[in-house]
This record gives C-alpha cells, structure tokens and sequence, in this order.
C-alpha cells in the first residue's frame, strides 16, 4: 500500500451499481466540522472509510441519501456480490445464517431505531441502533 501523498487530490473507487462496475472519481475534499470529520471517523489517519464513505454517497447522490443505509445494500455495491435482506421475525433466520456462514458469505446486521425500547435495552449491551455490525 502506498503511503505517500497524493499530490493530485484524486482518488478512484471501484464500486457496482446494478451490477455493473463502476470507476468513482472523487477529490480530496473530506466534509469538517471544526476539524473533525461529519460523517464516518476512520481509526487514526487511515484515509480508506472516508473515502470508501464519500464514493458511496457520490455513487447515490449524496451523503444525505445514504444515511440510514442498509448494509447489505452497501456491501452489493461495494463488491458486486448480491444481497440479501432477512428481518429478525424470518422463519428459519438462524438457519439462512449458519448456511450463509459455510458458504463463507459476508454477513452484516443492523438495529432498527423506531423502536425507542428495544433501542434502550440493546444500548445496555453496548449494541447502537442506527449502526451496521459485521458478524463473524
């Protein structure tokens, strides 16, 4: 990985949309707020999330677009896999997950926030509605 400084200010992102791979242009302008970013926070200086961030809402419109997105939604753009959606009422949820996991699938959850309980007894356990989790 090259840690040097891009002097041009662009960077590429490939990404697919409708299943079709796509080269995102995208300039070095990161949206600040009093020297923080607005959006997602990388680990460090790691410039990646940031990047990867701002390509996904350059691909959708904006960032106002992606907020609350869905992630495997995020997932199917990002590596043109397909996706799945599976709520936690599904017959059969725990199976489609142990078989999603022996064909080495990328599996994500994520917390609804409309329910205002549920969100209070999940924060209790360190879990943040609004937020998508990778389960391994």
């Amino acid at each position: 990985m090259n840690h040097e400084h891009n002097k041009e200010g662009m960077y590429g992102v490939y990404s697919y949309k409708n299943g079709e791979k796509k080269l995102i242009l995208l300039d070095d302008m990161i949206p600040c707020l009093e020297n923080e970013t607005v959006f997602s926070h990388a680990n460090g200086r790691e410039l990646w999330v940031i990047m990867l961030e701002k390509a996904w809402a350059k691909m959708h419109g904006s960032y106002e677009r992606i907020i609350g997105g869905v992630s495997y939604q995020c997932m199917r753009d990002l590596t043109g896999a397909p996706g799945f959606n599976f709520k936690m009422d599904t017959l059969g949820l725990y199976e489609k997950i142990v078989d999603a996991d022996k064909k080495d699938f990328s599996i994500t959850a994520g917390i609804d926030s409309s329910d205002y309980e549920k969100t209070l007894r999940l924060k209790d356990l360190g879990l943040v509605a609004g937020h998508s989790y990778s389960l391994i």
